[in-house]
């Protein structure tokens, strides 16, 4: 590691896989990092398939993805006529890479490889999607809550008027 890139990564913080993914084509030992990587994150997605089996497919979203996207794999254009979810712009990955990291290590599950075959990945590029679900989710429950809180005054109203002998 050159000595630039050394004293960059450790000022880095909680930014040190920034400095790597910046440093790929610069550093052989940034571009091992990052092979080791996107070797195990494609081994993780595809374990993660075989428990769930999303044969309509897996839609790998957060920072990382679209970040590095050029490390884990190459764009299928044909897929990319399925891509969106709720206005999330994705991308197909294509089963065949130039290195195959990514998709070697996904496919890479023995007997069990054929399923895997059948199910498409995709590159979420919209970073804020974990945002924006737990926005949905928060305004869901202040809504569940706000009627809720609405019925609980219809109740006590319908009480008061039994106890004033009121037909309600």
């Amino acid at each position: 590691v050159s000595p630039a890139i050394k004293a960059e990564f450790e000022a880095a913080g909680d930014l040190q896989g920034k400095v790597v993914g910046e440093n790929v084509d610069n550093d052989p030992v940034c571009k091992k990092a990052m092979d080791i990587f996107v070797s195990a994150y494609g081994s993780e997605a595809g374990s993660v398939c075989l428990k769930f089996l999303p044969f309509g497919g897996l839609y790998l979203a957060g920072g990382l993805t679209p970040k590095n996207l050029k490390h884990i794999g190459h764009l299928d254009e044909a897929a990319l006529a399925k891509q969106s979810i709720r206005n999330a712009v994705s991308e197909a990955l294509m089963h065949q890479t130039t290195d195959g990291n990514f998709i070697h290590s996904f496919l890479d599950k023995g007997r069990l490889s054929f399923l895997l075959e059948q199910i498409p990945v995709y590159a979420v590029m919209d970073q804020s999607l974990g945002q924006r679900g737990a926005h949905y989710v928060a305004v869901k429950l202040l809504k569940g809550a706000l009627e809720a809180a609405e019925g609980n005054q219809g109740a006590a109203a319908v009480e008061e008027g039994e106890e004033k002998g009121e037909e309600v």
